[in-house]
């Protein structure tokens, strides 16, 4: 989904400029219902990059690596599960999301400010729990912290536009 219906929402370049005014960048974020948006694990945004930006050679991880860390993450998630029919963070409810998905105290209350103030539904809150708790894996940690649910809450993007675009 496009940040608005040009296209172009914070990415002026010389392919185009957003001519599109914050009323109607609202009005087309708000196209997209609550319940529908609850059920997306991730919302982020992609920017346009330069040419010069995607031919930099700076360090970053193969995807070979990437595959070596994701496989890790799941042989760590199918022997904390073992038997229990689950087989990745994704499918955790109920009584397991709260078993597996333990924070310590500054990431519980950053996510409880973060329910509060962007009005978040269960369901978000408990895709936040699963995303990073996903994080947390992915650096072998065995406790959720203050990082793991910051960067979680960076991958819901979409509430916070869709709670902005009901201010207008």
């Amino acid at each position: 989904m496009y940040s608005c219906p040009c296209g172009f929402y914070g990415a002026e370049s010389a392919s185009g400029v957003c001519s599109c005014s914050p009323l109607k960048v609202a009005a087309y974020r708000a196209r997209i219902s609550g319940p529908l948006l609850d059920r997306i694990d991730l919302h982020i945004d992609v920017p346009r990059i330069d040419y010069g930006t995607m031919n930099a050679r700076t360090a970053s991880l193969s995807s070979g690596e990437m595959k070596a860390a994701v496989m890790r993450v799941h042989e760590l998630q199918r022997e904390r599960f073992g038997r229990t029919g689950i087989r990745f963070n994704g499918e955790l409810s109920g009584r397991l999301l709260r078993k597996h998905c333990v924070l310590r105290p500054d990431a519980e209350q950053l996510l409880k400010q973060t329910f509060d103030a962007l009005g978040l539904s269960a369901r978000a809150h408990d895709r936040i729990l699963k995303i990073a708790r996903s994080i947390a894996d992915l650096e072998e940690r065995s406790d959720i912290d203050v990082t793991h649910i910051a960067e979680a809450i960076q991958y819901r993007q979409l509430d916070r536009q869709v709670q902005d675009a009901a201010v207008y």
